[in-house]
């Protein structure tokens, strides 16, 4: 049986990777065992990052070869290059014993909400909308140009907040991640 997926959402710069590489990290004895889903995208890697880890750093042909054969359960373009949820990963996940854990943008997520996708879906959200553009600023991995419309895209992506099952502000990332385990606990519980 698939489980229930938790999906993560928010606005660029609000804390989506800090607060997801924390619940990753969480001991088996939390009660729940996540597993990032890898998500494909044609952007360049990020220093840091790796293939297969972070994301699946792919070709834009190969991209949209991958949609004719529908193998992503959503798929969005964000400031200039494609993303998608491999189907496949979710499935991996399920069948290693373990929930499924999602970043995605609102476009994805009204995706898997209209194709009903068992999942919590949780917004991140900044404690003040300026904390946003000081986290982006003080990432440095954009351009000028970039930056900005990171800024403006993290503003419209504020609208969407009313569609998710939960809002967690992330003023502090420790109560932060123990708000959305103790909502992971409930809601995957079989």
């Amino acid at each position: 049986m698939q489980k229930k997926a938790v999906v993560i959402s928010g606005p660029s710069g609000v804390g989506k990777s800090t607060v997801c590489g924390r619940l990753l990290k969480l001991p088996g004895s939390c009660g729940i065992k996540f597993e990032r889903s890898v998500s494909a995208t044609t952007r360049k890697m990020r220093r840091n990052e790796k293939e297969g880890v972070d994301y699946y750093f792919i070709a834009e042909k190969k991209f949209g070869g991958w949609l004719k054969q529908r193998r992503f359960l959503e798929h969005a373009d964000i400031a200039g290059a494609r993303y998608g949820t491999l189907k496949s990963e979710l499935k991996r996940i399920s069948d290693y014993g373990s929930v499924p854990l999602l970043t995605l943008d609102p476009q994805g997520v009204l995706q898997l909400k209209r194709k009903k996708v068992d999942a919590v879906y949780i917004f991140l959200l900044p404690p003040r909308k300026s904390a946003l553009k000081e986290r982006l600023q003080k990432r440095s991995t954009e351009t000028a140009v970039e930056m900005e419309k990171r800024i403006k895209l993290a503003e419209s992506e504020m609208e969407y907040k009313s569609i998710y099952d939960y809002r967690v502000v992330n003023n502090d990332i420790d109560k932060a991640v123990a708000k959305i385990l103790e909502i992971a606990l409930r809601e995957t519980k079989y």
